[in-house]
């Protein structure tokens, strides 16, 4: 008689994609992350050339688990895999940080803009009094910032998300 078939082998779970929640905390400390992943991997990089490779992975893990994935436990993994996750996140966090540079200078501009206006507003957007001028510009660009810079942070930090997740070995 032969042998019954074996059952089908259910494939790994898969993970559900976060959900993008600009009321929550979670898309803006991914968000900072972005930003600050350049920087990081950069001072990593310069901290591994000098020796100080322990430190530097002290400092990745630090910056993953407290603003990408807040909660999770970093594995006790060598320092060459957070020196590996800082060399990848150097190429990965030009745009981010760039568009996070963007996002964090736009805002102080359109915030404070009666120090960057020539004192005219009869033609700006809100105007002509100064009261409407800065109250369209700081909400105008307010709701632009949610609506069109937050998803694309989050869209650029997706590459390294995914970086930090395996080469961490993060557990949530």
């Amino acid at each position: 008689m032969p042998a019954a078939p074996a059952p089908p082998t259910s494939p790994a779970p898969v993970e559900p994609a976060p959900q993008l929640r600009p009321w929550r905390s979670a898309p803006w400390r991914r968000a900072l992350y972005g930003s600050l992943a350049l920087p990081a991997g950069i001072a990593t990089f310069v901290l591994s050339l000098v020796g100080a490779a322990g430190l530097a992975g002290r400092l990745q893990r630090r910056l993953v688990s407290s603003l990408l994935l807040p909660g999770a436990a970093p594995a006790d993994r060598p320092a060459g895999r957070w020196r590996a996750n800082a060399m990848l996140s150097i190429p990965l966090g030009v745009l981010p940080c760039l568009l996070g540079t963007y996002l964090v200078a736009n805002s102080a501009r359109n915030l404070l803009y009666p120090l960057f206006s020539d004192g005219s507003y009869e033609h700006s957007w809100g105007g002509p009094t100064l009261p409407g001028a800065w109250a369209v510009h700081a909400l105008g660009w307010g709701l632009t910032v949610v609506v069109i810079g937050l998803p694309l942070m989050w869209a650029l930090t997706w590459p390294l998300h995914r970086v930090a997740r395996r080469l961490g070995d993060l557990r949530v």
